[in-house]
């Protein structure tokens, strides 16, 4: 454009409904606006806000709900269009603060910018989800038991709890080898009379034991094994860090989505999201944790740390042999009682055998050192505690 090029313009003043009409001439950042009865000069620094218009360009003097703010439109190609916002944004720069930063984001390429969005949002989602790794610390254990507990009487009216004096005198020993001394949690083993080789623990200490893992155990190694597991679960509160991660990702969609929580009572949407936690798979890092800890107990003790393996690896066979069975409803549990009821098939996951989580294991065994390890029980002792629930 010229120094001398005028253009058409319509000046709103803010207070009448009716423009003015009349050019506009641009010099030195300055917009000199004549009508047949008025002259206004107005700096182009002084402008709060550009925009486009379909035959040219808007200017807004400022920005307040209350008042009509004077507004001057100048009718132009779309260079001149560029040109003007370009000196607009040339202006908002040199002004410092919050004008100069909106102005400089204005200015980028539009995929830098998506490209900086999304780094942004990254961030924000990695230390949000990291943010959440310590919540559990602010959580006081007896959120542990309350959970625990409901959960408890819950099981307690669905399963059949076999009481064997072999079977709870060889687990009382195990526990007081293998809990933490300055642990705060009453730990208690039942044994349930099911065929499913498996275990799985509460959050407030309470641990159960399938009949049929023990039953199926190629040595006493294997049960105790699998017992350190739970207890270093129960420990290391994957329970509730569990519930937390699932509790803030629901919170983080909502925000994403819409006000989902908003829909239910929050009592309600604990006790949904807290029944399916039971159920969980635990994470990978959640059971590395576990078996870390869990090799330390039986190490410290003097207990052979090849049973956990050994049990996996058996454990693996029994799901490819029996995943057929798993894949249909189970007929022996009521769905419509309440939301707590117990999916044996889901139950079996929370210790996935697959070989993935078999090599992990594999690389975290310690080289035992030769000598006779430790046992609870006597081997004859064993094979009667073996025969648990059996009738």
């Amino acid at each position: 454009m010229s120094v001398d090029q005028s253009y058409s313009a319509r000046y709103f003043n803010g207070v009448s409904a009716v423009p003015e009409l009349g050019t506009v001439r641009f010099h030195s950042s300055i917009l000199s606006f004549k009508s047949d009865q008025y002259t206004h000069t107005l700096a182009l620094q002084n402008f709060e806000s550009f925009s486009r218009i379909s035959k040219g360009v808007r200017f807004t003097l400022f920005k307040d709900e209350h008042k009509e703010s004077p507004v001057l439109e100048i009718f132009c190609d779309s260079n001149d269009s560029t040109f003007f916002e370009r000196e607009w944004i040339t202006t908002q720069k040199s002004a410092g603060g919050w004008k100069s930063l909106a102005a400089r984001v204005r200015e980028t390429n539009i995929f830098v910018l998506a490209a900086i969005a999304l780094c942004i949002s990254t961030g924000i989602g990695f230390a949000y989800t990291k943010g959440l790794d310590y919540v559990p610390y602010l959580i006081p254990r007896n959120v542990d038991h309350s959970l625990g507990e409901r959960f408890q009487k819950e099981i307690a009216s669905q399963l059949k709890v076999c009481e064997d004096p072999e079977a709870n005198r060889f687990f009382d020993l195990a526990l007081k080898e293998f809990v933490p001394q300055n642990s705060s949690y009453p730990y208690k083993v039942s044994i349930i009379a099911r065929e499913e080789p498996n275990a799985f623990a509460l959050s407030n200490g309470q641990i159960y034991f399938f009949s049929g893992l023990i039953r199926e155990a190629k040595n006493q190694a294997e049960v105790i094994g699998v017992l350190s597991h739970e207890i270093a679960h129960i420990e290391k509160r994957h329970h509730i860090r569990n519930l937390t991660k699932a509790l803030g990702t629901t919170f983080a969609v909502s925000l994403l989505i819409g006000p989902g929580l908003a829909d239910y009572q929050i009592a309600e949407t604990l006790t949904e999201i807290g029944s399916t936690v039971l159920l969980l798979k635990y994470s990978r890092d959640f059971e590395r944790e576990a078996d870390r800890t869990s090799i330390e107990y039986l190490k410290n003790r003097n207990f052979t740390t090849k049973g956990l393996l050994t049990f996996f690896e058996r454990m693996m066979v029994y799901e490819v042999e029996d995943e057929e069975e798993t894949a249909t409803p189970n007929k022996d549990v009521d769905k419509s009682k309440n939301n707590f009821n117990i999916d044996f098939a889901k139950l079996l996951s929370t210790h996935p055998a697959t070989k993935d989580r078999i090599d992990d294991l594999k690389k975290i065994l310690p080289v035992e050192a030769k000598g006779i390890k430790r046992e609870i029980v006597s081997k004859a002792a064993w094979e009667k505690i073996k025969k648990s629930c059996e009738n």
